[in-house]
């Protein structure tokens, strides 16, 4: 618990203390407030208002400050997931047809999602001659 928290809260617990006296007074006379004792409480009652939001706005930063040095501790990541997306960003096999078929084109852009774990060609599959015989089985 921060320093200023703990000074807030005291100066809260005085007041507190203070209005209570107040209407202990007039408790234990059997009587009403007099009217200078109802305008000091209400003053009592303003600053009690002012400290409690005080410490509602500590502890809120006291808070954010807990977050930020956790985040810090852990290390904010950022990294590009499109490599880790399955489909590579397609939302269907039509859309990545037709982003290949647009890619042949003369003169079309290229969409970036093709660039996405792409490979150079090998000889895999091929109908060429040799031992691998070429033929899909």
């Amino acid at each position: 618990m921060s320093k200023q928290l703990r000074a807030l809260q005291a100066r809260k617990s005085g007041l507190v203390k203070e209005a209570r006296a107040l209407t202990d007074l007039a408790a234990t006379e059997s009587r009403d407030m007099t009217d200078v004792e109802v305008a000091a409480f209400d003053v009592l009652r303003g600053k009690i208002d002012a400290a409690t939001a005080a410490i509602d706005r500590e502890a809120a930063l006291i808070a954010d400050e807990a977050r930020l040095s956790v985040n810090e501790a852990i290390g904010i990541v950022v990294t590009d997931n499109h490599e880790l997306d399955p489909k590579r960003g397609f939302a269907s096999v039509g859309e990545f047809m037709q982003a290949v078929f647009h890619a042949q084109k003369p003169g079309k852009s290229l969409d970036e999602r093709l660039y996405i774990g792409a490979a150079a060609p090998t000889s895999f599959s091929n109908e060429s001659a040799g031992q691998d015989v070429g033929f899909l089985t």
